[in-house]
C-alpha cells in the first residue's frame, strides 16, 4: 500500500503495479501524530526516509524538496 501526502495518485500506475494507493490530507493534530508514532514503533507503518541534512544545509534541503528530486522524507537534524 502507498499513502502519500504530497502528490496526487496516478491510479492507472498504481493498478498496473498491483498496489492500493491513497492520498492523505493532513491537519496538524498532536493526538494523531502520537498515534502515528506508535504505528511506526510497532513497524505497522514504514516511513520512507530520504537524505539527512544539518541545520546549516537547510537551504539545500528546501531546494531539493521543491524540485521533487528526492525519494522519501528529508530529515533536518537540528541537534
Amino acid at each position: 500500500m502507498l499513502a502519500t501526502t504530497v502528490q496526487p495518485i496516478d491510479q492507472a500506475e498504481a493498478d498496473a503495479a498491483g498496489i492500493r494507493a491513497v492520498q492523505v490530507l493532513m491537519r496538524r493534530n498532536a493526538t494523531d501524530l502520537a498515534e502515528l508514532a506508535k504505528l511506526v514503533v510497532m513497524l505497522a507503518v514504514k516511513p520512507r526516509l530520504g537524505q539527512t541534512f544539518s541545520l546549516a544545509e537547510a537551504k539545500q534541503a528546501q531546494e531539493l524538496s521543491e524540485t521533487g528530486g528526492t525519494h522519501g522524507k528529508l530529515i533536518l537534524k537540528v541537534a
